[in-house]
């Protein structure tokens, strides 16, 4: 499941994960001890929740302001939520926190920093559930809703009764990533370099979950289309699934040479990458390709490349 998200060099904060590290009580409470930072479980692909430091407030958007708690015992029991270890407990306790404060800004963070947290530990169910109710509270975050496309698109089996239903769904978070691409906050620290990395790297995660489904749903021409605009968002550090699938769908397209150079291009990026599940797959394309280039119909149709389910996928 988390096959697509990538290390980002420079780190990447969602609206909501930037602002849960700078929430601070509303005027005329005192705010809480920020003098030293707090420690923060990381979040998937190499994501690191900023850390409190007073006075490195992010530069928000004209139209989107981070939330903030309204009393300072809402912001303590934000606090006591956003620390608890066991995720079921926090669970929870966030479920507990948003009834007891149903207008609280925070309680999107907390479903979102839960969201996350189930993310890093491939619990796909979980993080599902947890990005739907976050998303809920902050419809046009594009992290939660390109992660919660990513998790929806991979998890979903052509046997499911209900798989229309989650292509469709998936679609329409990872069309509101792309849409709403712009709805970040970022430290102030960042380079532009590095925000038009970070928006990147969320646009690709979002077109390749589109591309998977498209693909699955033999949508082939517009599942290239979705491939090569998320290979294009990271030409520097492209992925070999990315570029598997791109080959195969191509195959079916009978784009033959155009497939090959993908195939290649997966089986280079594996090698560098050690990803064997991929390597494999990428050469059984390109075998089947080279016997079929110059001829007018495959013998077969190709069979979509899935990499067979790992606990700990390989990362960039």
């Amino acid at each position: 499941m988390k096959r697509f998200i990538k290390i980002l060099s420079c780190g990447i904060f969602s609206a909501s994960a930037l602002a849960m590290a700078q929430t601070q009580p509303a005027s005329g409470t005192k705010p809480a001890d920020t003098s030293k930072p707090q420690q923060t479980q990381p979040a998937p692909g190499g994501i690191q929740p900023m850390q409190d430091i007073p006075g490195n407030a992010p530069a928000a958007p004209a139209h989107k302001s981070p939330p903030q708690a309204k009393t300072q015992e809402e912001y303590a029991a934000y606090n006591a939520v956003s620390a608890q270890q066991d995720l079921a407990q926090a669970e929870t306790a966030a479920d507990e926190f948003a009834k007891k404060y149903p207008q609280s800004e925070l309680r999107g963070l907390l479903y979102g920093q839960l969201m996350q947290k189930y993310y890093s530990q491939n619990n796909a169910a979980k993080t599902i559930d947890l990005g739907r109710k976050a998303l809920a509270l902050d419809a046009e975050n594009p992290f939660t809703a390109a992660m919660v496309a990513t998790a929806l698109a991979e998890t979903t089996r052509e046997t499911d009764l209900d798989r229309d239903e989650k292509y469709v769904e998936a679609l329409k978070y990872a069309q509101s990533a792309v849409k709403n691409i712009d709805n970040l906050l970022y430290p102030p620290t960042l380079t532009p370099q590095q925000v038009t990395d970070t928006k990147n790297d969320i646009l690709g995660l979002a077109h390749s979950s589109m591309g998977f489904i498209e693909m699955s749903r033999k949508n082939y021409a517009s599942s290239e289309q979705h491939f090569k605009a998320a290979l294009a968002t990271n030409p520097t550090d492209p992925d070999a699934t990315n570029y598997l699938r791109l080959a195969v769908v191509q195959d079916n397209l009978q784009k033959y040479p155009e497939a090959i150079v993908s195939a290649n291009k997966s089986i280079e990026l594996a090698q560098a990458q050690n990803n064997a599940s991929v390597l494999n797959m990428a050469k059984s394309e390109k075998d089947r390709l080279s016997k079929l280039s110059g001829t007018a119909k495959p013998a077969a149709p190709a069979t979509p490349a899935v990499p067979p389910a790992q606990s700990t996928p390989p990362k960039k």
